[in-house]
């Protein structure tokens, strides 16, 4: 299942507007800001958001991930997740 947040930006922002928060999230993080990052994202009808990035670096780094998995899937790839994929053939009729 899809992360709800890189589905909402992979399927509302534009793709040089998830580079930007990406990016702004990144500089906090590196800077180790201590409060919440604010980022703005254009969609593609021209609206734009504002929305918050927590201020600890879990989750900021979990917005990052999620920030490459939208633009992954804006590239038309679709990323392994870092588990593997399970599968189940419990329901396949197999000849022997």
């Amino acid at each position: 299942m899809t992360d709800e947040i890189v589905r909402l930006l992979a399927e509302t922002c534009t793709r040089a507007s998830i580079i930007e928060a990406r990016d702004a999230v990144f500089r906090a993080h590196l800077a180790n800001v201590r409060e919440p990052t604010i980022v703005t994202a254009v969609s593609f009808e021209n609206h734009s958001t504002t929305f918050q990035v927590g201020a600890s670096p879990a989750e900021r780094l979990q917005f990052l991930s999620q920030c490459r998995a939208a633009l992954n899937h804006l590239d038309g790839h679709s990323a392994t997740p870092a588990n593997g994929v399970k599968l189940d053939f419990s329901t396949r009729f197999t000849s022997t």
